[in-house]
């Protein structure tokens, strides 16, 4: 039988499909409907939704009280604290992901890069965990050069970007196609996907969960 984790906070489901990979049965919840996530979900608030039967749980709150990108911060709740209480109370192994702006914000967290996984983009990335777990290097020496840039002024400069950005509206033909495949998912849309992680971040995790819940 497969582990059981709880997927908080879900969305369309990235960080879904990296536990799946890994190996565990996944259950999604949002306040939000979610049409595209690929496995159980229910529609409710991540932070009353009884914990039931699983092994662990990931929560992923909201960013845009924490991200440089959002206008203005103080308009969007900071959900750390709340989470963390609610997950401690469950007494199970938990993850909890946030964006670099957050950092502070968290215990001992590790980063994880894309150019750790052999993608196309950096998308730093930070996670807590109550378990021993262990991080992964940048390796940001292998990305050249070699994609249309976001950044106006190097698109007057006429140079490249060594990272497809993933983060706003499409701004190019073809640029749809160039972030899904930079993240590994092909089931999003772009307003999905701008919101969510590498499945690869997340089955580098749950390897590593799996692995601590069988040492129990």
């Amino acid at each position: 039988m497969k582990p059981r984790i709880l997927d908080l906070f879900c969305g369309a489901g990235g960080a879904a499909r990296g536990y799946a990979d890994a190996g565990f049965e996944v259950v999604g919840v949002d306040n939000r409907p979610q049409p595209n996530y690929p496995f159980e979900f229910h529609l409710f608030d991540a932070l009353e939704f009884d914990s039931g039967c699983f092994h662990a749980i990931h929560a992923s709150p909201p960013c845009q009280g924490y991200s440089p990108q959002t206008a203005d911060q103080s308009r969007h709740s900071r959900l750390i604290e709340r989470t963390r209480h609610r997950l401690e109370g469950f007494g199970v192994p938990y993850v909890v992901e946030i964006v670099e702006g957050a950092r502070r914000h968290l215990r001992n967290p590790i980063r994880l890069c894309g150019s750790s996984f052999g993608l196309d983009l950096r998308r730093h990335r930070y996670f807590e965990a109550n378990w021993p777990l262990v991080g992964k290097p940048c390796e940001h020496s292998w990305q050249t050069p070699r994609f249309q840039s976001l950044d106006r002024s190097m698109v007057v400069a006429g140079r490249l970007a060594s990272v497809v950005g993933v983060h706003g509206h499409i701004n190019y033909p073809g640029e749809f196609e160039y972030r899904k495949r930079a993240m590994g998912i092909d089931w999003m849309k772009n307003d999905e996907l701008v919101e969510s992680i590498p499945p690869a971040y997340t089955r580098f995790i749950g390897e590593q969960l799996i692995q601590y819940l069988r040492n129990l």
